[in-house]
């Protein structure tokens, strides 16, 4: 027998050892996976911002146009008032 625990001594700390390995590891694969799923969801939102400012400006740009005509633009079409008498 090699000393106090013998074989059964070493195996017994190279299972613990394993076990704590793999414990290790299985947060570090945990966290790994959700802060890739975090970081892809905010790329994903990041996306749909810029989509959404881009047709925010497109629809601000419209709108500046019909808002007031250019100076020396002629009149738009008549538009004729009805008098209530």
């Amino acid at each position: 027998m090699n000393g106090p625990g013998g074989i059964w001594g070493l195996v017994i700390f190279l299972l613990a050892l394993g076990f704590l390995l793999f414990l290790v590891l299985r947060e570090f694969w945990c966290w790994f996976y959700k802060y890739n799923r975090m970081v892809s969801s905010m790329e994903r939102s990041e996306e749909i911002l810029a989509a959404i400012l881009k047709s925010q400006r497109r629809i601000e740009k419209a709108l500046e146009g019909r808002a007031a005509p250019e100076p020396g633009a002629p009149p738009g079409p008549a538009v004729r008032v009805r008098s209530s008498a």
